[in-house]
């Protein structure tokens, strides 16, 4: 078998990201001594090793990461996300915990200007979304490049309890409206017809 000291650089970088994806702290710590350079290495997407570990929960090598290396956290992947986008899209609230306490982060917004907070509510983790609010209440108005807020992203994808999450944080944000001048209950209005529908559908067709 080939041994870490043998392998190039390019192999290197994908067992690092392989290792953080599967959540090997052994191996990642192995890694980064023979090659601190490789908490930087990128793989699809752009997207780096914190990445990876934190899309997938493994807690334990993003702490290791960020004590590595706390700079790690500022890497955007393609569509521009941070590892805080992964966390929260994800519900890993452990992960949040760790890095929530960098404002500048909660701030990052991707390339289709969505938050941390669009991303928890869209995947309905109410808990996520009670944590980056009590960080940084200011996300509940932010609105991506359509002027989509939470709340809209919310009502459109069914989450009730999300929604109601939300109304109760900032009632007033119900009034909000995205570039279409549609507000978040005219999103719910028309998932709830077009539920209705499909489900008049079924019961028509044989």
């Amino acid at each position: 078998m080939q041994s870490l000291a043998d392998k190039d650089a390019s192999q290197l970088q994908i067992d690092i990201l392989e290792a953080a994806r599967a959540g090997r702290e052994d191996i990642v710590a192995r890694l980064l001594a023979l090659d601190p350079l490789l908490v930087d290495a990128v793989g699809w997407y752009q997207q780096t090793p914190l990445h990876l570990a934190a899309r997938n929960g493994h807690d334990g090598i993003v702490a290791q990461l960020l004590a590595f290396s706390p700079q790690s956290s500022d890497a955007r992947d393609q569509e521009g996300r941070t590892v805080l986008h992964f966390a929260a899209e994800n519900g890993h609230d452990k992960i949040v915990a760790l890095l929530t306490h960098n404002p500048a982060l909660i701030a990052v917004a991707s390339r289709k200007k969505m938050t941390v907070l669009h991303f928890a509510a869209g995947e309905g983790h109410e808990s996520t979304m009670a944590q980056l609010l009590s960080h940084s209440p200011g996300l509940i108005d932010s609105k991506t490049m359509y002027g989509v807020t939470a709340l809209h992203t919310a009502a459109s994808r069914g989450g009730v309890k999300v929604v109601a999450q939300l109304l109760a944080f900032s009632p007033q944000s119900s009034d909000a409206r995205d570039d279409d001048g549609r507000t978040a209950f005219t999103s719910q209005l028309k998932l709830d017809m077009t539920r209705s529908w499909r489900n008049c559908s079924y019961t028509i067709l044989p």
